[in-house]
């Protein structure tokens, strides 16, 4: 039954060849440009930390009450509009697995058949030249049915190759004939959105396969992933976009408890939050890897991108601008391995928090600009547009007002040390007997959400990390406020 069951891996299948070195740290020009620039990006982070500490230790009480029942406003609303999110993000869950047990019971027997399944090009974007586990796990997974070997064609995106000068080097994957290896040249910008334009504007065969998925270099698809994305596409001709979720596999790890947070928090954001907020603000995105699209409409949003320099997800941000129609399918899976040291967690973090950065500021103007929705005659709804406004500006605002919070309360005890329980007590629920209950509604919230995540978790998340999960989340979301405000100051120094 395990080699049946689509939430099964192989860990060998899905084994990492390499450690896994953020693409944060691989776009540095010089070993001694990247340490200049995290240590200006740590000193302006610490400086942040200082200034507003020190700066609520001298306010007279009337603005520190303030800005107290403001910050506690804030993380109040942001929690229930997040678990609400989280909770809207279980039906498509829930439905997901419904079909994966159907596809199960029905011995993976496919609405299209296989003779009638279009052309599927896959791209793995890499960011150096150690790509062996790629090409490893290709091999086997080929061999096992992954897709019509007839339809299917392989590109591998390489960079930082000055000694190669072959543009397109045809290779063989297992049966797959339609294999090769770009090496970029060095004019080509490292975000994605260029990449992948630059890839699809050679003149190759299969460059114009009708579906085009893609993947960063440390992704594995699940063996039967692209049946199932393929035929949701050829199921609904107006549906131009299948997001699939992308789930973290545990390697041996110095940082076992962070890394487990990290799985949590990626199931949490992949299998509800992602989701759930496409149901919430009804607005989908796709994200940057483990989507499949229609070729046509990938090389319109990646042209259209083409300009950035880095990564902001602009792939799913410009495809939202040209009104492409995207779903969550979360039976669509990839699996990724978890960073090995505490280092690499906070880069990857940060990473995500760069992205999401960069993305705010180009795609924040998205909100108030006329947008038809692919395959239907309404504009995109003011829900939607606050959706927009709410994904990108508020939640970067939410890093703030929660690093605020913390030096306010910090800042508190350092005025106003507690000499007691009950003095305590009176700087938690200070100013407002409201805080109380807010408090207690965030708290409600944050656990809910947790929760529900826990609920959803893979299978790589155990049962017995739970009472941890649930004590040291708060501790995991201030990090995440931290990083987010590092990723803001080194975006804005770089």
């Amino acid at each position: 039954m395990e080699q049946n069951n689509p939430d099964i891996i192989s860990e060998r299948r899905y084994s990492f060849s390499h450690s896994q070195q953020p693409e944060y740290l691989q776009r540095r020009s010089s070993r001694s440009t990247w340490r200049l620039h995290n240590w200006a990006s740590l000193t302006l982070l610490v400086a942040y930390l200082i200034f507003s500490t020190a700066l609520y230790t001298v306010l007279p009480d009337g603005p520190r009450k303030f800005f107290w029942f403001l910050y506690l406003t804030i993380a109040t609303v942001v929690a229930g509009i997040t678990a609400i999110e989280a909770y809207n993000g279980l039906t498509p869950l829930r439905e997901a697995r419904k079909r994966q047990k159907k596809l199960v019971d029905d011995d993976f027997r496919y609405a299209t058949a296989e003779a009638e399944v279009p052309s599927l090009h896959l791209i793995f974007y890499t960011q150096n030249e150690r790509f062996e586990g790629v090409w490893h796990f290709l091999d086997a997974v080929v061999e096992e049915g992954f897709y019509p070997v007839e339809k299917l064609s392989i590109t591998i995106l390489r960079r930082g190759m000055s000694n190669i000068t072959t543009t397109i080097a045809n290779v063989r994957v297992g049966c797959v004939s339609s294999a090769r290896i770009i090496n970029l040249p060095e004019e080509v910008a490292p975000s994605l959105a260029t990449c992948v334009a630059y890839c699809l504007g050679l003149d190759a065969p299969k460059m114009d396969a009708a579906f085009t998925a893609i993947f960063s270099a440390y992704e594995r698809p699940h063996p039967h992933s692209a049946r199932q994305a393929t035929d949701r596409l050829l199921k609904d001709p107006d549906l131009d976009v299948v997001q699939g979720r992308v789930v973290l596999v545990p390697t041996r790890s110095r940082s076992r408890l962070v890394a487990t947070l990290l799985g949590l928090q990626y199931d949490m954001m992949n299998s509800l939050l992602q989701s759930g907020t496409s149901a919430f603000w009804n607005l989908t995105v796709p994200r940057e890897t483990n989507s499949y699209w229609r070729t046509d409409a990938l090389r319109a949003a990646a042209n259209t991108a083409a300009l950035t320099r880095d990564d902001g997800l602009d792939l799913g941000w410009t495809s939202v601008r040209r009104g492409t129609r995207s779903t969550w399918d979360l039976g669509v899976l990839a699996f990724r391995s978890y960073p090995s040291t505490f280092k690499e967690i906070w880069f990857t973090l940060a990473e995500v928090s760069r992205q999401t950065t960069l993305a705010a500021l180009r795609y924040s103007r998205v909100a108030f600009i006329n947008i038809r929705q692919s395959g239907q005659n309404n504009k995109l709804s003011l829900k939607a547009r606050f959706g927009i406004l709410y994904m990108l500006s508020i939640d970067q605002l939410t890093s703030h007002t929660t690093i605020q919070f913390l030096c306010l309360a910090l800042a508190l005890l350092f005025t106003d040390t507690p000499h007691s329980w009950s003095d305590f007590r009176q700087i938690l629920y200070w100013s407002y007997p409201i805080s109380e209950w807010f408090m207690i509604f965030g708290l409600v919230s944050l656990m809910a959400t947790v929760g529900m995540a826990f609920i959803a978790r893979s299978e790589f998340v155990p049962v017995w990390t739970a009472p941890l999960i649930f004590a040291f989340y708060p501790f995991f979301l201030a990090l995440q406020a931290i990083i987010g405000i590092y990723s803001q100051g080194s975006t804005l120094l770089w």
